[in-house]
């Protein structure tokens, strides 16, 4: 029953629902992508206008790439190594969980030269969760502050799922 079960949510939705991702086969309408889902972390690059972009592919939640002043349209861009397949990109701002913007666009790229966009959505205190409506396949994540808060824009991790 459970692996009839498994298999219907697998089909159902086009993707394993599980901890750790998808491995193995992700089922697209009229396609089929094989991938491995998200790389690891300790693969990831990060380049942009925040101060020691490192700290947000570290896996310490106590420190933090941060831009002070007048940050509007400030970037971080995440090379996670090679095209994956994901649907939510989550923001923690750390220890201080005020410093977020106001307003947060994610970019996407298949090169790292030509972005599109792919959600905007208001930033949260401690932790910005964005959902995409769908699943998107690219190499490159930029992050943009829209909007400025009132304080330092901080981003002590990112997690794409």
């Amino acid at each position: 029953m459970k692996a009839s079960w498994r298999r219907s949510l697998i089909l159902g939705i086009g993707c394993c629902v599980t901890v750790l991702g998808c491995n193995g086969p992700i089922y697209a309408p009229d396609q089929v992508i094989f991938s491995d889902a998200i790389t690891p972390r300790s693969r990831w690059l990060t380049t942009g206008d925040l101060r020691d972009p490192f700290y947000v592919i570290d896996n310490n939640i106590n420190t933090a790439a941060v831009i002070e002043g007048n940050y509007e349209n400030a970037t971080l861009t995440i090379d996670m190594g090679k095209a994956c397949l994901f649907n939510m990109v989550v923001v923690d701002h750390g220890q201080d969980e005020w410093n977020f913007c106001r307003k947060l666009a994610v970019l996407i790229s298949d090169d790292g030269k030509s972005f599109r966009q792919a959600a905007v959505v208001p930033g949260l205190r401690r932790v910005t969760t964005v959902l995409l409506v769908r699943r998107v396949l690219a190499r490159y994540i930029r992050l943009e502050a829209i909007e400025a808060g009132g304080r330092p824009w901080s981003i002590a991790e990112v997690y794409v799922n």
